[in-house]
């Protein structure tokens, strides 16, 4: 639940993602999928961020099944609110599962369709050394790149380029290669 304050009055505001994960019968159709728990019992404030996350460790297949199993519940909260109207959540699941027929989550061998997120922290280099970062980019036949030095101490000296010519491969690599040797 998103809370908000308005005139001093605390007001509570449930988005999409609430509604699925928060309400009791649509939790339980999710674990009686056997989704991961890191999808399940995470804290988001928006539903795209729970799709992402989604993502990110469901692969293609898993991904629509996922959507189906949202698609219905999102049905069965209307019925519910409409027609007074509760299934259990095992009913849910099984509608769902007749809906796609071969039904198999998260499957570890297929990739997941967003990669995860890697961070990398930057090592100091050893004393009197400097590290260098090049990244370069190829689109639509222009080349960028930019060249990142830092020594011990962390002072950035930096350098970047950027040229519109026709682009092969193997350029940014040539480019760098001549920026060192100055």
């Amino acid at each position: 639940m998103l809370i908000e304050s308005v005139s001093g009055m605390v007001k509570k505001r449930e988005t999409l993602v609430h509604a699925l994960k928060d309400y009791p019968n649509s939790k339980d159709v999710l674990i009686v999928g056997g989704f991961v728990r890191r999808i399940i019992d995470n804290n988001f404030a928006n539903y795209i961020d729970w799709l992402e996350e989604a993502m990110r460790i469901l692969d293609k297949k898993s991904m629509a099944n996922f959507f189906t199993i949202l698609w219905n519940s999102c049905n069965h909260r209307n019925n519910l609110m409409f027609s007074g109207k509760e299934k259990a959540a095992w009913v849910i699941w099984e509608r769902a599962k007749s809906i796609s027929k071969d039904f198999c989550f998260h499957n570890k061998m297929n990739k997941p369709i967003l990669p995860p997120q890697m961070v990398e922290k930057w090592e100091k280099p050893p004393i009197d050394k400097v590290k260098v970062n090049f990244d370069a980019a190829i689109s639509n036949d222009k080349i960028g790149f930019s060249l990142l030095a830092r020594d011990d101490k962390g002072i950035i000296v930096g350098e970047s380029g950027f040229r519109v010519e026709k682009a092969h491969a193997e350029w940014p690599k040539l480019h760098c290669q001549y920026y060192f040797q100055k």
